[in-house]
C-alpha cells in the first residue's frame, strides 16, 4: 500500500493552501539537491466529505466558455482541487524531484458518470514513473469517489528534464494537419490573472511578464488546463450525456496576450482538435469522445 499524506494538520477534508505550496516548492530547489532522483517514492494524499463551491464553479464556467445554463460540471472543473493534491504530493518531504520546472505534458479526464451535489471523496497518487537520459517522466492519478463509486478520473503525466535534447525540441515542434471547423480566440494579458483566482493555480509563470521572466519565459503564458478547459467548452454543447473522455498534449505555451486558433474535426461521435498559436505553431492537440 502506498504511504499517505496528510493534506493538512488540522482536518482530512481542508484543502490545501496554494500559497504555502507554492512557498514549499520554490525552498524545495534548495532543499533536494542531494535527493536520489532514481526512485519516487509510493505515495498518495486524499481528501473526505468536499462539496462544489457554486459561486466558485459559475465563475469558472463564464471565464472558460461554459454554457451558465447547463447543468453538467465541467470534467475540467475537478482538476482545480486535484491539481492541490498533486502540488501536495510533490512538495512532500520524500519527493525528491524540484517542482518548479516540471513539465506538463498531458492530461487525459474521464467522467465516468453525474456528480451530484453531495459530498465526495478525493485521492492523488504516483502511479508509474521512468527515468531516461532526458530525466524523469511520471504519471500522478486523481479519482472522485461519491458513494463509493468511481465518478472521475484524472492521469497527468509530467517529465522532469535532465537537459534539452533535440528529441525536446521536435516534440514542441509538432506538425499538424488542418481540421474542418475553426474558431478564434483572444487570451487578454489578463486571462493568467482571472484564471488564477476560480482555480487557485497562481504559479508566477500565469501572472505577469515580469514574474515569467524569472522564470525564462518572455512572457506570461496561460494555464494549460485554461486552454484545455476552452476547447471542452466549445465542443460540449455537441456531446450527449454526463460520460466522456477529454485527453490533451500540452506542446508549446500560450503566451499572453495573444490570439489562438482552435480547429476540430467530428468523426461520428467523436472530436479531433488542437490549439494553434498566431505563428500556426501548435499548442495542443487532443480529443474528446463520449463513454459508452
Amino acid at each position: 500500500m502506498p504511504d499517505s499524506i496528510s493534506p493538512a494538520a488540522s482536518t482530512k477534508n481542508k484543502i490545501p493552501g496554494l500559497f504555502n505550496l507554492y512557498r514549499k516548492a520554490f525552498f524545495s530547489q534548495f532543499q533536494r539537491s542531494g535527493a536520489n532522483l532514481h526512485k519516487l517514492p509510493d505515495v498518495q494524499i486524499s481528501l473526505e466529505n468536499i462539496q462544489i463551491n457554486s459561486k466558485n464553479l459559475r465563475a469558472y464556467r463564464k471565464l472558460c466558455g461554459f454554457n451558465a445554463n447547463d447543468p453538467r460540471i465541467p470534467a475540467t472543473y475537478l482538476h482545480n482541487l486535484a491539481f492541490r493534491l498533486q502540488m501536495a504530493l510533490m512538495t512532500d518531504k520524500r519527493w525528491p524531484l524540484q517542482v518548479m520546472g516540471t513539465v506538463h505534458l498531458s492530461n487525459r479526464i474521464a467522467q465516468y458518470d453525474k456528480l451530484d451535489n453531495g459530498p465526495f471523496n478525493l485521492t492523488c497518487q504516483l502511479d508509474t514513473y521512468t527515468i531516461t537520459a532526458k530525466g524523469c517522466e511520471f504519471v500522478l492519478i486523481s479519482q472522485v469517489f461519491q458513494d463509493g463509486k468511481l465518478i472521475w478520473q484524472d492521469t497527468s503525466r509530467f517529465m522532469q528534464f535532465a537537459r534539452k535534447t533535440a528529441a525536446d525540441k521536435n516534440r514542441k515542434n509538432a506538425q499538424f494537419k488542418q481540421l474542418d471547423a475553426q474558431q478564434n480566440w483572444y487570451f487578454n494579458a489578463a486571462t493568467g490573472r482571472k484564471f488564477a483566482r476560480v482555480s487557485g493555480d497562481a504559479n508566477p509563470i500565469h501572472l505577469g511578464l515580469l514574474a515569467a521572466r524569472l522564470f525564462g519565459f518572455k512572457k506570461a503564458i496561460a494555464h494549460g488546463m485554461y486552454s484545455k478547459a476552452r476547447c471542452l467548452a466549445a465542443l460540449l454543447p455537441q456531446l450527449d450525456g454526463e460520460r466522456y473522455e477529454l485527453e490533451v498534449r500540452f506542446k508549446k505555451p500560450v503566451y499572453l496576450p495573444g490570439k489562438v486558433s482552435f480547429e476540430y474535426h467530428k468523426v461520428n461521435t467523436d472530436f479531433n482538435f488542437q490549439l494553434l498559436n498566431n505563428n500556426g505553431e501548435m499548442c495542443l492537440d487532443g480529443f474528446l469522445k463520449p463513454i459508452y
